[in-house]
């Protein structure tokens, strides 16, 4: 899982966690306030109504306008005093009822709606909870009546729920765009990263700009300071290295080449038989050690080279002149032809000198592994691929896979050494193009066919 991944799943639980704490505490702090206001407001309408009462109940006793429990939702009921009474409490949407009680507890008065609530049975005064409504009794010493008012705890339920949902709910809505808008911020954050990524992959040798400098981000810093002190190392170790083929290859040639000369000579002076032929498997043997000296040069002349080039180049001159040389040196200048089929000017972003060691490669080896009297042909397609196609047996496909890989040979019967296709190999995967190889070649039942993907 990726860092960007993982911080929108923390960060997304982290504020989600963080929101249903602070949901919890309001909840609770909600729950309190509203009981203390509950009580305060029962209380408070318990002492405005109880004075009414008493002069009501009291005035209603002198006048004798009624006796036992005088309800306001019977008809005739006389003064309607419940209702009276009922007015009071009006400013709480009539969510209260009351009943008032003589000494002996008997019933004297009570609202409308209060059979269908549950009063408490003792008439000591102060406030009481029972399981579903809250409950507060006042008593006016002088008269001996006891008002009781009692709130159910449905609207109590109904405020809790609505709150709740007004602090969970959101949350679920939320959670989608706190994840969207983490991941866009985590991304706009890491732009430094992509930059510094970018800048690594399209670092090139001899660069007099460190990425230390290049990098604006001051986290980053460190990382592109070991970055650049890692390729300093890096080079240093791939410049011992080229230094050391090329050295090596050097130092090689020069005697290599003195005693191919001393070998023809002493063939010239030699009578015998048997004595010319071991001088030829002598020059054989140089020849190939020459021809070894001169790849190990390649290898360590494209290792310098860089690995991208900018500029687009007109590549169907290099493959002119590489075929006329190629030719001319190995005497086989009638047996190569080109096939140019693009139509136009080759221009790619590739560095001639790149695509000049990779087709003159493919070339020998089409000279050196083909059919001694058969054509190869060298074909600019419309694909923008160069095809080189020498006849000879067909490989089977586990000598064909190996071919590419170094000091690999398909015939061991035949001369050469194994490093050109891999040097081709490398060399293009290196410059953004690759290296096809198939036999038998395309539309044929034999031959050999090296395909150059151009960048």
């Amino acid at each position: 899982m990726s860092i960007a991944k993982r911080l929108v799943i923390w960060l997304t639980l982290s504020i989600a966690l963080l929101w249903i704490g602070t949901a919890i505490f309001t909840r609770s702090v909600f729950v309190e306030e509203i009981d203390e206001m509950r009580e305060d407001a029962i209380r408070n309408t318990a002492h405005r109504m109880m004075p009414l009462i008493v002069h009501m109940v009291a005035g209603g006793s002198e006048t004798g306008s009624g006796s036992g429990i005088r309800d306001g939702s019977a008809p005739g009921s006389g003064l309607l005093l419940d209702e009276d009474a009922k007015f009071l409490v009006s400013g709480i949407d009539g969510a209260m009822a009351f009943m008032v009680r003589d000494r002996t507890g008997k019933p004297v008065l009570r609202s409308y709606d209060a059979r269908d609530v549950q009063f408490p049975a003792s008439l000591r005064p102060g406030l009481s909870h029972s399981r579903s409504a809250l409950a507060y009794t006042l008593t006016d010493s002088a008269s001996g009546l006891s008002l009781s008012v009692v709130e159910p705890d449905a609207h109590r339920r109904e405020a809790l729920a609505e709150a709740t949902t007004a602090l969970f709910g959101p949350l679920a809505m939320l959670v989608p765009i706190i994840i969207a808008v983490i991941y866009l911020l985590i991304r706009l954050a890491t732009n430094p990263i992509r930059d510094l990524r970018r800048r690594i992959s399209r670092g090139r040798p001899g660069d007099p700009r460190t990425l230390e400098d290049q990098t604006r981000a001051k986290e980053l810093r460190p990382i592109a300071r070991a970055v650049d002190q890692l390729m300093k190392r890096l080079d240093a170790t791939l410049d011992y290295e080229r230094n050391f083929s090329a050295n090596a290859a050097h130092e090689l040639r020069t005697p290599v080449a003195g005693a191919l000369v001393q070998t023809q000579r002493l063939r010239q002076e030699l009578d015998s038989e048997s004595a010319v032929a071991r001088v030829d498997a002598v020059e054989g043997a140089l020849r190939q050690l020459a021809d070894v000296t001169e790849k190990l040069l390649q290898v360590s002349r494209f290792e310098s080279l860089p690995r991208t080039h900018d500029t687009r180049e007109d590549l169907s001159q290099v493959v002119d002149l590489v075929v006329s040389e190629t030719g001319n040196a190995t005497g086989q200048t009638a047996r190569i032809s080109v096939d140019n089929r693009l139509g136009q000017d080759m221009m790619v972003a590739l560095d001639p000198d790149i695509f000049a060691i990779c087709l003159r490669n493919l070339i020998e080896n089409a000279i050196r592994h083909g059919d001694p009297a058969g054509p190869i042909t060298v074909t600019l397609a419309p694909d923008w691929t160069v095809h080189v196609v020498n006849e000879g047996p067909a490989l089977d496909p586990r000598s064909l896979e190996a071919l590419t890989q170094r000091f690999a040979q398909g015939d061991a019967a035949q001369s050469g050494h194994g490093l050109g296709l891999s040097i081709v190999d490398r060399l293009m995967k290196q410059s953004g193009g690759g290296l096809t190889i198939l036999s038998p070649a395309s539309g044929r039942r034999d031959g050999f066919e090296a395909i150059l993907t151009l960048p």
